[in-house]
């Protein structure tokens, strides 16, 4: 999973973006491990979740995404499900505990729709 690691490092970079070091360190911590991303209990931010739906739309690696207690702010729900609206390798999603309100969950509603691969 260092690809993606380097992918996440490298459009950071493209963007402007700092690096999120938490982020980081759990990618070179065992945060990825097999085809499963768990980067559950990190804080994302709004920038970093761009970043991350920019390296999902090109990720044909994982295919369990958990993102569990990552306190997204709408706009960071918003542009990380779009980007995972047609990634079609991801089968699962877990958002436990993020609190998504009308915008996150209107875009989850259409990245249901649009994506039939996804279990949760």
């Amino acid at each position: 999973m260092e690809d993606f690691r380097r992918t996440y490092l490298r459009l950071c970079k493209e963007s402007g973006v700092e690096p999120q070091e938490s982020m980081v360190a759990r990618l070179q911590g065992g945060g990825a491990q097999g085809s499963s991303l768990d980067l559950s209990g990190q804080s994302l931010s709004a920038e970093t979740c761009s970043v991350l739906a920019r390296a999902f739309q090109r990720d044909t690696v994982f295919t369990e995404v958990l993102l569990s207690d990552c306190m997204l702010s709408e706009e960071g729900a918003k542009v990380l499900l779009s980007g995972l609206s047609g990634n079609t390798t991801v089968k699962v999603l877990d958002l436990k505990g993020n609190n998504l309100r009308s915008t996150g969950a209107e875009v989850l509603g259409k990245l249901l729709a649009l994506n039939k691969t996804l279990r949760r």
